[in-house]
């Protein structure tokens, strides 16, 4: 029943690497995320998974029970986050499912957790500019998807809980390199 061969397995790691890469890509902006409507939850749970590690990278002298809390925590912080921006664009009036939304603001962040990457060895002023810049092409990007699919006049209340989730983010990023 949930057996699957290896070329499932590898057809949904392309299929997740592709829309990562078309997430970063200019296209996913002039396209209006397109791609990103053909949800699945098999990337955001990569992404869930991938955020938490390279925010919270071990480091040498730091106590492991914290960082194994701080990875739960800022996990539950992605997908609980997620799960309510959905299910305020759901109430709001949004013309997509609950889990397309989650999807959809999930592969979102994937730029500010590429920016967390750099982060960690830079400056703080530096380390701001480069966070604080993937925040807002995540940003963007997450509001040119879902402008086209919520009520013309309730998009910016759809929108204020995935402004609130990709800030935080950014900010945990520049205080916690």
């Amino acid at each position: 029943m949930f057996v699957g061969d290896c070329q499932d397995s590898r057809e949904e790691t392309t299929a997740v690497g592709a829309k990562l890469l078309y997430v970063i890509g200019k296209s996913c902006y002039t396209h209006k995320g397109e791609k990103l409507l053909n949800w699945d939850l098999f990337g955001p749970f990569v992404i869930s998974l991938l955020f938490p590690l390279v925010v919270y990278l071990p480091i040498a002298g730091d106590h492991n029970g914290t960082q194994s809390v701080a990875f739960s925590l800022f996990f539950l912080f992605i997908w609980l986050l997620a799960f309510i921006a959905a299910l305020n664009a759901s109430l709001v009036g949004t013309y997509l499912g609950c889990l397309p939304t989650v999807s959809i603001v999930i592969y979102g962040i994937f730029p500010i957790c590429l920016a967390s990457i750099p982060s960690k060895f830079l400056p703080f002023f530096a380390r701001v500019i480069v966070v604080s810049a993937a925040t807002i092409y995540a940003l963007l990007v997450s509001k040119k998807t879902l402008e086209a699919h919520v009520v013309k006049d309730r998009w910016v209340m759809a929108y204020q809980p995935i402004v609130f989730m990709y800030i935080t983010a950014g900010v945990l990023i520049v205080f916690n390199s």
